[in-house]
């Protein structure tokens, strides 16, 4: 701070006592909270006995709340058997997620990609290019060529928006 030799007849701007509350309050309010929700979905999905695929339509993951809209960062897929110094490699095997139906100008992601491991398998993207899903929608999971009855477990981490601030998923659902 500069130092300042106060000269007769000098005025100077002060704030009052509301008015740097009102100051203040502005300030908090621009570094509120996030707009976006950090929410993790976890969950299976169970091939039918004697099949080794899940086909179209396709199971969902899950299911964006109604009022909101979410930016999917993170797919992780896996099971019990396949690990990754034994990961699953079979010639027509694939496991893959699209937005609302199975189209392939719907498709957010699949696997294998160069070919690398089905599963286990990672799949992580920015906000830029990220896929997003709107209230009502679901992430829909199709996949061929794994062990027959296989569970798959999928974990999923969106940033979740809020188009409705003050209602919570519980009241968008109502």
């Amino acid at each position: 701070m500069g130092k300042h030799k106060f000269q007769a007849g000098e005025t100077w701007d002060v704030l009052n006592k509301g008015e740097l509350k009102a100051e203040l309050e502005a300030a908090i309010f621009t570094l509120r909270a996030p707009e976006y929700d950090l929410v993790t979905v976890d969950t299976f999905l169970q091939i039918p006995a004697g099949a080794t695929a899940i086909a179209s339509p396709g199971l969902a993951i899950y299911t964006v709340p109604e009022g909101y809209e979410d930016v999917i960062h993170r797919i992780a897929i896996g099971d019990a058997t396949y690990t990754p110094g034994a990961p699953l490699t079979a010639p027509s095997a694939f496991f893959a997620c699209f937005r609302q139906q199975v189209r392939f100008d719907r498709c957010v992601w699949f696997t294998p990609q160069n070919g690398s491991a089905v599963i286990p398998a990672i799949y992580t993207e920015g906000r830029m290019s990220a896929a997003v899903l709107r209230g009502g929608e679901s992430l829909i999971g199709i996949c061929n060529g794994f062990p027959t009855a296989d569970l798959i477990s999928v974990g999923v981490q969106v940033a979740r928006k809020n188009m409705n601030p003050g209602t919570t998923p519980e009241q968008a659902q109502q």
